[in-house]
C-alpha cells in the first residue's frame, strides 16, 4: 500500500481510482522506508475506465544494498586471459 499522487495532489493509498482527466499526467507512489516513484501517463479523452499497473517499489535497505554490491564489483581487479603479446 503506497500513498498515489496524480500531478503533486494526494489522491488515496493504493489501489485507489481517480476521476480520469485527458491529457498528460505524472502519477507519483510514495511509501516510508521505498524510494518513491514518478511516472508519466497520457491519459485520452474516451468514456472507458483505465487501468495502470507499476512495478513494486524498492526499498531503500534493498537501494543501497545494491549500491554497496555494484560498488565491490566495480573494485575487483580485471583478470586477463594469459594472452601476453
Amino acid at each position: 500500500e503506497a500513498e498515489v499522487y496524480l500531478d503533486g495532489n494526494y489522491v488515496g493509498i493504493s489501489p485507489c481510482s481517480f476521476r480520469k482527466i485527458s491529457g498528460s499526467h505524472e502519477i507519483t507512489l510514495r511509501k516510508s522506508g521505498y524510494e518513491t516513484r514518478t511516472y508519466t501517463v497520457q491519459i485520452d479523452d474516451e468514456d472507458k475506465d483505465i487501468s495502470y499497473s507499476f512495478a513494486d517499489l524498492v526499498s531503500d535497505e534493498d537501494k543501497e544494498n545494491d549500491e554497496k554490491d555494484k560498488d565491490k564489483n566495480e573494485s575487483k581487479d580485471s583478470v586477463s586471459d594469459g594472452d601476453a603479446d
